[in-house]
């Protein structure tokens, strides 16, 4: 693997900021997994399951690049994600699953992964790191966005190809798709990424 590095960078230090990373999309899968738990409607608990599986995808990615900067990659989130998911469940069952409170606790777990990505970008980081880390981060943004919306009410995203009622047209394409997944890893893989060899 090609790691495009600058001049002062550490990879020892470079594996330790993406582990945090990892620890977060580790800690948000598990507060999205219970929330799709608690939330009504198949296309809310559809979306909060996507959510959760690109965290997966995210936290395979940065694996990948840890092993090939040489460090090891962490493979459990924080125990305090641990007791808190353990603690929502306990209650859930007790009295039942608020979907309110379910978004709220999803905003913030991504509202904390979108500030770790954040934190990692203001090191020096190799250049096909730095660009995957961006990309993941322009998508949590976008589900922290979508989460504070949903918390108060609004309704998730529609699938493409829904007709809009009021004039008939398509509705937006989501936020990603298997094939801007797959053009992504290419372009990561042209550029040096995790999947180069």
């Amino acid at each position: 693997m090609s790691i495009l590095a600058p001049n002062n960078w550490s990879p020892d230090r470079t594996c330790v900021a993406l582990n945090r990373l990892v620890v977060a999309d580790l800690d948000e899968g598990l507060v999205l997994g219970a929330a799709a738990l608690v939330v009504k409607g198949s296309e809310a608990r559809r979306r909060l399951l996507q959510q959760e599986l690109r965290r997966g995808v995210f936290e395979g990615d940065l694996s990948k690049a840890i092993t090939a900067l040489g460090g090891r990659p962490i493979r459990k989130g924080s125990y305090r994600a641990k007791v808190m998911a353990a603690a929502r469940l306990i209650r859930q069952m007790l009295v039942g699953g608020h979907e309110g409170d379910a978004y709220a606790a999803c905003a913030r777990a991504t509202e904390k992964t979108s500030a770790a990505y954040t934190r990692a970008l203001r090191l020096e980081l190799p250049a096909d790191v730095r660009f995957g880390v961006e990309q993941e981060l322009i998508e949590i943004q976008r589900d922290c966005l979508e989460l504070g919306r949903l918390r108060f009410g609004a309704r998730p995203a529609s699938p493409v190809g829904s007709a809009r009622p009021e004039n008939g047209k398509a509705f937006d394409a989501p936020l990603h798709s298997a094939r801007d997944d797959e053009g992504a890893l290419g372009a990561w893989s042209n550029e040096g990424g995790a999947g180069s060899v």
